[in-house]
This record gives structure tokens, sequence and C-alpha cells, in this order.
């Protein structure tokens, strides 16, 4: 065999050495096979695995590192020489000498470094790091094939965007004017691009968090982001199962991943952790699930001994806050209304996961129907794109998913079935995606009624509720095996409302377990017990019917696993779902006590209408539940006020959909006051859709000429608009320009333009105050440009510069 250059191309190697490699890979056991199956992309696999051939599927193993990217084919010869057998003596010093691994340092002949393997790599703290490194990034890869096996697209970086701001300590209640500053927008590749920073990701139930930290480890184990060595994925659900006190190297060790090379080479790995911190990544997923709160730093003193067993609490807060490690790379994900619960270092940052766009609506429904047929593709992408509600749900990517789910279901069953009317909440979007998997219990190509499949499972679904039930009020989202049956879990995770997890128990042993397939479907499950159950009063649904603010104090108590329960307890009072409640409650004799319970959820968010406590953010939460219960006269109870004034909170496009539907069910003109609000520019699009908007305030250094230039694209639909105030914007003339252009255009046009759906009028005779320009960067040239064209409008009245 010729000596090589180091510098040569890695795929070349593997094309000169093909027919060797395939013959070790022949040979090999059907686990070590399975590893190198693991390196392959999900859909490449599963054809090859497919093959009836040993031979055939490996030549095409080899295939598909020959066109792969460098570092890519680079893991799959790592990976053969620390897990194949009988490898050929010159393949292997060929293999090592391209991989470039940092103990082969020396200009050794062949038989020289077999003895020197043989002697010392397992002696050696440095050997004991790669491989452990290796050993991290095989295992990491497995992990993310598990989570995204269901997937209809694995999550694509470059396409996820982040909401990012500085901090130096958890932020307070935000109140009135004490709005934050501009957010900045960065891909989700930022997370990791830069090494040494605790960075919080925030996001609602469903946003990504969990599937976006799984595939920063699979980019990492692909070899990307060079500067960390070693990387740690934990997950609080697991975490939350600890009770007793843990040093670092026993949370490491035992909760991810044991080193394959007993004591010594826990030590050597340790120690490295110790001595380099800053290569060094720890993520920490699900903030949300743990049961405590952190420890504020505050009072655990200047440093901690990583050696010394903490409680779970102290031990990260302490990683978080750089008294252990300074200068590693912490990523730690939560829900927004848990960051105050977080303390982090002084260089922290806040990273809020931004929502899907349309655009990636139709990418995923289009790769979800991808295999189901043109057809059925076509049909099922016309309606999520035609459906309003449907695509404000799909903004988060859980629920883009599950909307798909329940499509495939609804258009599958079409072939015996007259075409099925769409759910208009999230809760009756849920009730189908019960049905479709309790379809998964029928065999495949099964389309039964929902009905009868909801009958049926009549007894198996209420043990699934109760579960759900008392995993939220005992703050758990994984349960033993121990509590449950075989026979349920079992039929849990044949329906896939449940899937089985590897559970690492406190004295270190491994346990089976399992846990909903996702926390939104533990709370739906949880909500249908509550509605469902007779020993369930009004008393308890009042108490779990509570409205949650998006405005936390550190002083607040925590609450854990209630994202969504009181959401789904109104959609269930809606009357749609009423036969739904009926059957799985017993049968007709008990549909006065079901109509009785649902009319029970109603009154009570009507006795929230008056209240003086309800602050901006929980008036949009009233609108949500209005919109699940679809009551149109509850939602007029509530959109009956003059002003709604909305502080310093996100607002998606289902909340701005919510409020449409309780300002239209509403007889009288309304003012909305958006101030410091972080709004996507999409939403704007669904303003138009309440028709009685008089008056349009926004308010905010956020709103640059970006957004302006988004407004402007929507005030010709605005029939009723009377009075537009944008104040505080960081505003330039190009902006200003843009908006005075969109109302100049729309006092020209007197006649009607069809925009798709709606046939909109173009006319804003009545529109009689434009602006309030303060606090912005036009300038003095821009201000008198502006004013004068505005005076072209005969109906405009006031022109505020302040």
């Amino acid at each position: 065999m010729d000596d090589i250059d180091l510098e040569d191309d890695i795929r070349n190697v593997v094309t000169q050495e093909a027919a060797i490699i395939v013959d070790v890979l022949c040979l090999q056991r059907d686990n070590v096979l399975g590893r190198i199956y693991g390196l392959v992309e999900r859909n490449t696999r599963e054809r090859l695995e497919h093959l009836p051939n040993r031979r055939d599927s490996v030549l095409g193993i080899l295939d598909y590192f020959k066109t792969s990217e460098r570092n890519r084919c680079l893991h799959f010869l790592k990976t053969m020489w620390m897990f194949c057998e009988n490898i050929p003596l010159e393949l292997e010093i060929k293999v090592l000498s391209i991989a470039g691994w940092s103990f082969v340092q020396w200009e050794l002949n062949a038989l020289q470094y077999v003895g020197f393997c043989l002697i010392q790599s397992w002696k050696s703290p440095n050997n004991h790091v790669q491989i452990y490194t290796s050993y991290m990034r095989s295992f990491l890869q497995q992990k993310f094939e598990r989570v995204t096996k269901d997937m209809a697209k694995k999550v694509c970086l470059d396409t996820m965007y982040l909401s990012l701001r500085q901090r130096g300590a958890a932020r307070p209640r935000a109140q009135e004017g004490q709005e934050p500053g501009p957010d900045q927008r960065e891909s989700a590749e930022w997370l990791l691009s830069t090494t040494g920073r605790v960075v919080v990701v925030l996001g609602l139930a469903g946003s990504g968090k969990t599937l976006l930290m799984h595939c920063l480890s699979h980019r990492w184990a692909e070899g990307l982001y060079p500067d960390i060595q070693l990387l740690f994925l934990l997950e609080f659900r697991q975490l939350n199962l600890v009770s007793q006190p843990l040093s670092l190297k026993e949370l490491l060790f035992q909760f991810f991943l044991p080193p394959e090379g007993g004591e010594e080479q826990s030590e050597a790995v340790f120690s490295y952790i110790l001595d380099n911190p800053q290569k060094v990544c720890f993520i920490f997923d699900g903030y949300d699930e743990l049961g405590a709160k952190f420890t504020d730093p505050m009072t655990l003193g200047s440093t901690l001994d990583p050696c010394q067993r903490l409680p779970m609490a102290d031990l990260l807060s302490g990683l978080c806050s750089y008294k252990i490690l300074p200068g590693c790379t912490v990523l730690i994900t939560c829900r927004p209304r848990d960051v105050s619960d977080l303390f982090g270092s002084s260089s922290c940052f806040v990273a809020e996961l931004l929502g899907f766009s349309q655009q990636q609506v139709r990418e995923y429904t289009e790769e979800f129907f991808q295999e189901k047929g043109d057809a059925l593709k076509e049909k099922a992408l016309s309606r999520m794109m035609g459906s309003r509600h449907l695509l404000s749900m799909s903004h988060v990517p859980a629920l883009c998913h599950v909307c798909c789910v329940c499509l495939d279901h609804l258009l599958s069953g079409e072939v015996s079935q007259p075409a099925a009317q769409l759910p208009s909440s999230l809760t009756q979007i849920y009730l189908h995606i019960l049905s479709a998997f309790l379809s998964h219990c029928e065999g495949s190509g099964s389309s039964l009624a929902a009905t009868y499949l909801l009958q049926k499972y009549r007894t198996q679904i209420a043990e699934l509720c109760k579960l759900a039930m008392d995993g939220l009020e005992t703050s758990r989202i994984v349960f033993q095996a121990q509590d449950l049956s075989p026979q349920l879990m079992n039929f849990g995770a044949n329906a896939r409302i449940l899937s089985r997890v590897d559970l690492t128990c406190p004295d270190g042993s491994r346990s089976l377990g399992c846990a909903f397939m996702h926390l939104t479907m533990q709370e739906f499950l949880a909500a249908l017990h509550l509605m469902t159950s007779p020993d369930v009063s009004e008393l308890k649904l009042k108490k779990k019917l509570n409205l949650k603010s998006r405005w936390i104090a550190k002083s607040d108590p925590r609450t854990v696993f209630t994202d969504s329960l009181h959401l789904y307890m109104c959609g269930l009072a809606a009357e749609a779902c009423t036969s739904s409640l009926v059957v799985l409650e017993g049968g007709e004799e008990v549909r006065g006590v079901v109509q009785r319970r649902q009319a029970a959820v109603r009154r009570i968010l009507l006795g929230f209408v008056g209240s003086a406590s309800q602050t901006g953010p929980k008036i949009v939460e009233l609108c949500r539940c209005a919109h699940e219960t679809q009551d149109v006269n509850l939602a007029a109870a509530i959109g009956s006020r003059a002003r709604f004034e909305l502080r310093n909170i996100r607002l998606n496009p289902v909340d701005m959909d919510a409020l449409a539907f309780v300002t239209s069910a509403a007889s009288q003109m309304v003012c909305l006051d958006f101030g410091g609000c972080s709004i996507e520019l999409e939403c704007l699009n669904i303003i138009p859709n309440i028709k009685n908007l008089e008056h349009l305030i926004f308010r905010s250094r956020k709103y640059d000429d970006n957004f302006a230039e988004a407004l402007s694209s929507i005030l010709p639909r605005l029939e009723s608009l009377k009075q537009l105030d944008f104040i505080s914007g960081g505003l330039t003339d190009a902006g200003a320009a843009k908006l005075v252009t969109a109302l100049e255009k729309s006092s020209h046009h007197n006649t009607k333009k069809d925009c798709g759906i709606l046939n909109i009028p173009h006319d804003l005779s009545c529109l009689n105050i434009v602006y309030r320009l303060g606090k912005n960067n036009i300038s003095r040239d821009g201000i008198f440009i502006l004013v004068e064209k505005m005076a072209t409008f005969l109906n405009i009245k006031k022109v505020h510069v302040m």
C-alpha cells in the first residue's frame, strides 16, 4: 500500500479502498453494522436495510459515503475503526492516519504502532477523551434519529430563527413604560457558533426547542462546531426523577453517557472537563419539566467545587452562573414564563425561538404528504393554506405537524365518507388526532368512524386521561413502569399516544418508563379527564380554569405543566365537542350532565369578563379561551370593550386570530393599542379580519421601516379605520413614506379589488388622523415632505409632530 498525504480527500480514500472496506463490513456482527447504518441519512438507511443481500446493502453504504461531505465521511471511517473487528493492518493504519487522531503523532512503522496501541491505548488520558468523544458522537446521532423518526422534515437550522437579547440577571415583571430594547434576529446556528456563553432558549410548548437541541447535537456529532470537544445533552424530564445530591461527574456519567472504559476513562474525561471548560458544552432541555426552581446563585458562595455533591437545583444553578466551570458553554431551554426562575452569568443571552412562517408551513405540509400521492398532497395543501385558523395554529411547529396528521386522517377518510369539515379550534384538532391515533390499533389502512373508536376504547382512554391528570398534579411528564399497567402501556404505545423511554434510576440502574408523545397531548387528555370524569365538581373546574399572565415576576409561585390545560378545557366546552364527550362519558343518557359541565366552563369564563384585574396579557388569554369555545355570545361579551391595551408581550398568529374573533363578535367599534409588543410581520395580515377596528395604535422602538412597510400593505383593507397612531417607532423617512404612499393610494380607489378570498373596498375616506410622528428617526426635511403630501388628503384633520 502506497504512503498517503494526510490532506488527501477522504472520499477518495473510501473510493480507493472500497473493495476491502466492503469485505470488512460484510463480516461484522449485526449490532456493529447497525452503528454504521446509524450514520446514514434516514431515507437512504431504510432503503438499504430492506435490501435482501447484505453485500448489496454494504455497497450502498459505500456509495453513500463516497458522495457525502468530508466530515460525515471522516466520521464513518472513525466509527468503522472504533467498532469493526478484523480490519486489515494496512487499512487500519491508513484510516487512522487520515482521521488525524491526536494520539497518532509519531512516525512509527506498522509493527511499532500496533505494539504501542496494545500497550498504551487504554492508558493515555488523551486517548480516553478521543474515544469517549467518538462514542458520544455516535450516541447523539442515534438519539437524533429516534427523536426525528416520525417527523416529516428534519430541522433545518438555516430556516430557524431566534429573537435575541442580552441580560445580566432575570428580568423583572414587564410594565408599561419599561419596554425592553429592540430584539436582534439570528439564525439558530448562532447558538453554538461562539463558545463560552450561557444562552436561555425560550419557546412555547411545541415550538421546537427539544428538536432544535437534538439537531444542534447532531450537527456537532457530524463534525461542526470544532471548538467544542465534548457536548452533553441532558433532559430535565429525566433529572426531575433525581432527589439525592449529585456531583458534576455523577450527573454527566450516570444520566448522560457512562464511559465504556470504566473508572480510568471516567477520571481521564472528567479531568479534561475541569482543565478545559471552554471546550465543553452543556445542553439542558425542558426546564419547565423540572419540579423546582434553580437556586439563586447569590446564596451559593463565590465558587463551587465540581466534585462536591450538591442538590440538583444548586448544581445546575452553579453551572449557569459560572460558579462551576467558568467559560463553558451552556444552553438551557424553557417556556417564556419560566425565564424569571433562571439566574445566568453576566454574559447570559435570552433567545426566543420564532415560529413557522406561512412559507415554512407550506414546505412542511408538502413534505409531510410527499409520499401520499399528488392528489392527497394538493388537497391537503389547499385546505391548510386556505384555512386562516389552521395557518394560525401551524405557526407553532409541533402544531403544524398535528394539523398535518389531522388533515391526513380527515382527507383519507373522505373516500368512504362525505367531505369532512375542518376543525375550527385547537381542541377540535386534538379530538381528531385522538381518533387518528386510535385507528393505529385497528391496523393499517383503517378509516373507522371517530364515534366507533371512542366507544370501543373508552375504558383505555379514561385510564390514559387519569394518568395525564395525575402527572400534571404531581409535576410528572415521565412515568415509571409501576405507575401504569403493562396493558395500558402497550395500548398507549400501539396508539402512539405514549412513547417508551429508557430511564436512569437515582441509584444508577436502568428501568423502563413512558411519556406522552408531547406535553400538549398530556394536557389535552388531562382536560378530557376533567370534562368527562363524574367525580369532578364545578368547584374543581373553577380551580383548574385560571388565566395565565405573560407578565411574570420572580416572586410568582412556580406552576409547571399547565400552559394549555385551561385552553383545552374551554375547547371541550364547545358545542362541536358535545357528542364526543357524551360517548366518552357513557352514552346519550348522560348528555344533560355533559352539557351542564360545558355550561359551567362558559359561565366561569364569563365571570372573568368584568374583572378589573384582567391585564392585557390575561385579556389575550381570555380571547384565546373564547375562541376555543367558539361561543359567539361569550366572544361578544369579551369584545365589548372600547380599547384593548397590550403591553410588552409577544403576540403570535393564534393570539391575533383570537382577538379578531372576539372583537368581530361585538357590535361596537374598537381600539387596538400595541405598546412594546413583539409582533411577527405575518400577524399583521390578520388585522383586516377585525371588521370594526376604528383606532389602531403602535408604540415601540421595535416598529421600524420593515414593520411600517408590512403595515402599509394592509392599510387599504382596514374598512372602518378612522385613526392611526405610529408612535416612538424606529421609523425613518423611507418607512414613513411607505405608510403615506399606502394611504394616498387607498384614498384614490373607490372600487373593489379581488384579494383572493375576500372582496375588500379600498377606501380610507373615513381616516381623519393619520400620524402622530414622534420619537423616531425621521429627518426634519422628511417631516416637511410628509406633511406636504398629507395636505393633499382632504379628509385628514390633524397631524401631530412631537
